[in-house]
């Protein structure tokens, strides 16, 4: 991965390099490193931390239940036990087994609780962790643009091997100049059918409000 992007980021330098040199003008050209920038981010660590902290509070709610849930399952299997006994008397054995059975349901009741509420925090803590990442990665671009601004860069890429992963685009600010995708369209579309060219056309004019004779 690390190697792609590397691979990725010399081929954009040069190819903007080339872009500059033909025009005549000095490209300026800087990269950064968002994923370490983040970690190194002090606002990052403190979220990361207060997330940690969420998840460990959750892990020993969830530990109470499965320990409540294991001992009702070792009840279950004791009882079970009891029931198969030969020497029990059939009023002991319709007794125990109506007991068991009510275990056996509350124990279905705990099971689905377990799930959902497991279910639900992990939702929480994912959609908690997309936030933080927006709001840290928002933090790093306005740093970015602030450098472009007074230092005059044209281009600035992310060279983080894991920039893509975090949501980080390749290329954090390119001029716009560089950017001809209205005559990329431009050229795809030389061989759209004309009728569809024309239907579209008449569309719009029918879109379009009638304007008022002009009085002499």
């Amino acid at each position: 991965m690390k190697t792609k992007v590397k691979s990725v980021l010399f081929a954009l330098s040069a190819l903007f390099a080339l872009s500059g040199a033909a025009s005549g003008q000095t490209l300026k050209v800087g990269t950064v490193d968002v994923q370490r920038a983040l970690k190194s981010y002090y606002k990052f660590e403190q979220g990361n931390q207060e997330l940690e902290r969420s998840l460990k509070a959750a892990q020993s709610k969830f530990s109470d239940k499965v320990a409540t849930r294991q001992s009702a399952i070792t009840e279950i299997g004791k009882l079970n036990v009891e029931i198969d006994k030969p020497e029990l008397s059939r009023d002991a054995k319709q007794t125990k087994s109506k007991l068991r059975d009510e275990k056996i349901a509350d124990l279905k009741t705990l099971d689905s609780e377990i799930q959902t509420e497991e279910a639900k925090f992990r939702n929480e803590l994912n959609t908690r962790k997309a936030a933080l990442l927006k709001e840290m990665f928002g933090d790093v671009m306005k740093v970015v643009d602030e450098k472009v601004k007074n230092e005059n860069y044209q281009l600035v890429l992310d060279k983080s091997a894991g920039g893509v992963a975090i949501g980080s685009p390749v290329i954090l600010y390119a001029n716009k100049d560089f950017d001809f995708t209205d005559e990329v369209i431009a050229i795809l579309n030389k061989s759209k059918p004309k009728e569809e060219v024309a239907a579209k056309a008449e569309s719009v004019s029918k879109d379009e409000p009638a304007t008022k004779p002009k009085k002499k």
